[in-house]
């Protein structure tokens, strides 16, 4: 099922400008009440962040119960109050406990400072917090009625992800804390949380990535869902009986990248994205073979490129994100008697629709096997069919990851604002891109550069052998590993006339040897010996510079603690003693992902004004 299309545009909207997308909120997973009726998210406005409450009896836009909250999700309580986390008046973290909007409340100050607290998980009597403090991540329960701290992880554990059911049922996945310096060798177990000390469930659980949400608990406290290691780099969604002891994988998920998954009574929904487009699943129970004939049944259509839903499993109500090409993220729910969705939120400003760029799904052979590669084209609305346009080539961040049939419009997807200024906008699902197998998502271990950049290459000659990009007027840019393919292309080719790429990684050597990324890093490079530089310059664009000629505008946050900003300076001079057009834009304060508006409208016209020129 599709989102509804009945949700006719206002007569007068807004055109999409940097202005725009600089200001556009950005809208946090949603979480839906026990008896779902109310659905709460948070609500970031460039690095503003609000409690938005969404209810039947509330106004059109929701109502903002908190503001100054951390980035962390917000949960209900089994008795249908809210928690949040919040920033007291010291720097420390203030946990809310929340009634209906109006209602009293209750705060408790805790004795941590708000960076270390990165989840919230509440029970019947507790509210349970994963704080990580000195390199190691630790299970804290918190007492709903006096907010004193204990922590119940014990000293031999590093947990990287928890899950609780309402009865205090506690499961982790985590390290043992001798093994977390080497976390890229050793992988993590799942656990669950007992008094006298945690007991192993499974030793081939996989540490979860910023772009997945796999372990949940089922809400009687029986039954856990995992990512499970299957070796060499591959995951599958599987489930553990508690009482039995018994694990198997869940069948039947359907094609693609498991993204998400929860427990709704014995079934197992999970949002899943596949090519292009991302859809949440309904999957039969799996512990009983042919509960449902055809396997996994598909709900709706989400159009979003990462996690975002929750479940009230008694009244079987789902709320989630979803997106369209022509409306940004908004909070939706449906029920699994009546699978119809609707709307909930209004958080953002109607949009001038005949005016955004047309997005279309296209797939071309890949260069080296002729093996399908998936992308979109976005063109201005009103280009003529036939016309060749000049045409930017954005490349996603990951490398696994993937651009996604929906809305693309933010800080650091530019494709509707370029559409918006005449040019065409290719997306491409390279090798490497997840939503696909295993063989295609991991081509890139030992080729991170070459075989990528090939795909993409093989796509633009598609689009120019068909008339519709233009080969004097080509762009490339991108964000992260975006960027780095975007800067490995200018020093492999002439054919891009201007690139613009921000928060890139350019000197591969340094990036592994770095102890944020460098553990995850070094699996592209099997065999590889950290001693020697060569196999990692081979791939770095900073070391092939010498005879780039691309109008290359550089972007970087100056606090980035991912890649850090020297990349940027260090490409910029390498372009600039190529004799190529360069310039640098260091974005003061601002880490890998760029929060504040001021500087996120910086980007934006910096990117809008680069491509204008130089294409």
């Amino acid at each position: 099922m599709t989102l509804p299309t009945a949700l006719p545009p206002a007569p007068t909207g807004t055109d999409v400008t940097a202005g725009l997308l600089a200001r556009l909120a950005e809208v946090g997973p949603p979480a839906l009440s026990p008896d779902g009726a109310s659905v709460c998210a948070l609500i970031d406005r460039g690095g503003r962040r609000e409690v938005r409450w969404h209810g039947p009896s509330g106004p059109p836009e929701g109502r903002a119960l908190a503001t100054n909250v951390l980035d962390v999700q917000p949960r209900w309580l089994p008795d249908g109050r809210l928690a949040w986390l919040a920033a007291g008046p010291s720097g420390e973290a203030v946990l809310t406990l929340a009634g209906p909007p109006g209602g009293p409340h209750t705060e408790h100050r805790l004795p941590f400072p708000t960076g270390e607290l990165g989840q919230l998980h509440p029970t019947a009597t507790a509210c349970l917090l994963l704080r990580r403090a000195a390199g190691r991540g630790r299970v804290v329960s918190v007492d709903q009625h006096t907010g004193a701290c204990r922590e119940i992880s014990g000293d031999d554990l590093d947990v990287r992800d928890l899950a609780a059911a309402p009865d205090g049922g506690v499961v982790v996945v985590a390290h043992l804390a001798h093994q977390a310096d080497q976390a890229d060798q050793a992988g993590p177990a799942l656990l669950r949380l007992l008094p006298g000390g945690p007991e192993l469930l499974s030793a081939e659980a996989r540490a979860p990535g910023s772009r997945e949400r796999l372990l949940d608990l089922s809400a009687d406290g029986r039954r856990v869902l995992y990512g499970h290691d299957d070796g060499d780099g591959r995951c599958s969604l599987w489930w553990h009986d508690l009482a039995t002891g018994e694990g198997r994988p869940v069948p039947d998920v359907g094609p693609g990248t498991v993204l998400a998954a929860r427990w709704c009574g014995d079934d197992v929904l999970v949002q899943a994205f596949h090519r292009v487009r991302g859809v949440l699943r309904q999957v039969p129970p799996p512990n009983r073979t042919g509960a449902r004939a055809g396997g996994a049944r598909e709900l709706v259509e989400t159009g979003c490129a990462y996690p975002g839903f929750d479940v009230a499993p008694e009244s079987g109500t789902i709320a989630f994100r979803a997106q369209r090409p022509t409306a940004p993220p908004e909070l939706w729910s449906l029920s699994l008697d009546r699978p119809t969705a609707r709307r909930v939120s209004r958080t953002h400003p109607p949009l001038r629709t005949e005016r955004l760029g047309r997005v279309a799904e296209i797939h071309w052979p890949g260069a080296r096997d002729g093996r399908r590669v998936d992308g979109l084209l976005i063109r201005p609305s009103d280009a003529p069919p036939d016309l060749a346009l000049p045409t930017v080539v954005l490349l996603h961040g990951g490398p696994h990851h993937h651009w996604h049939h929906g809305w693309h419009g933010s800080w650091s997807d530019w494709g509707q604002l370029l559409a918006a200024r005449g040019f065409a906008v290719l997306c491409p699902n390279v090798r490497g891109s997840t939503g696909r197998d295993w063989a295609y998502t991991h081509a890139v271990r030992g080729d991170l550069a070459e075989l990528p950049l090939a795909d993409t290459l093989a796509g633009v000659d598609q689009l120019v052998a068909a008339g519709l990009a233009d080969p004097a007027r080509l762009g490339v840019g991108g964000w992260s590993y975006g960027a780095y393919l975007a800067g490995w292309a200018l020093t492999r080719t002439n054919r891009f006339r201007a690139a613009a790429i921000g928060a890139g990684i350019y000197d591969m050597a340094a990036l592994v040897r770095s102890p944020r990324l460098g553990p995850a890093w070094r699996g592209f490079f099997p065999g590889a010996d950290l001693s020697d530089d060569a196999p990692y310059d081979a791939v770095s664009p900073l070391h092939r510079a010498v005879g780039a000629s691309t109008a290359t505008l550089l972007v970087h946050g100056t606090e980035d603690s991912k890649v850090e900003v020297g990349h940027s300076r260090r490409m910029h001079r390498a372009l600039s003693a190529a004799g190529a057009t360069t310039r640098l834009v260091e974005l003061a304060g601002e880490g890998h992902t760029i929060q504040d508006e001021e500087s996120r409208l910086r980007l934006l016209s910096e990117v809008e004004e680069w491509f204008t020129t130089h294409l």
